[in-house]
């Protein structure tokens, strides 16, 4: 937006992000804020200089490649994190009745 004559126009610098000292730290940090909805996957990704449009995408195709060849090969479904760690939790569980 332009200024009157003789008045400084508002603007404000936007500089380069540095990477975190703790990249795993920061990971789970920005997972947090993904799941509280207190960050959007475009402010993720624009932080990295990635276009979340492409990263979806990207993601989705990958995802279903990947599921395809594990057919394929006759392998198992892959089993989300958030499963893996609920088995895990479970057999844990079992543990402690014994």
């Amino acid at each position: 937006e332009y200024a009157p004559y003789g008045e400084v126009p508002l603007h404000s610098w936007h500089w380069d992000g540095r990477a975190h000292v703790d990249p795993t730290r920061e990971a789970n940090a920005e997972q947090i804020r993904l799941a509280n909805k207190t960050l959007t996957l475009a402010e993720a990704c624009a932080s990295e200089g990635r276009d979340w449009h492409v990263v979806l995408r990207q993601r989705i195709l990958e995802e279903a490649a990947e599921r395809d060849m594990r057919k394929e090969l006759g392998l198992p479904p892959a089993v989300a994190q958030g499963q893996a760690n609920n088995s895990n939790q479970d057999k844990d569980d079992d543990d402690d009745d014994e």
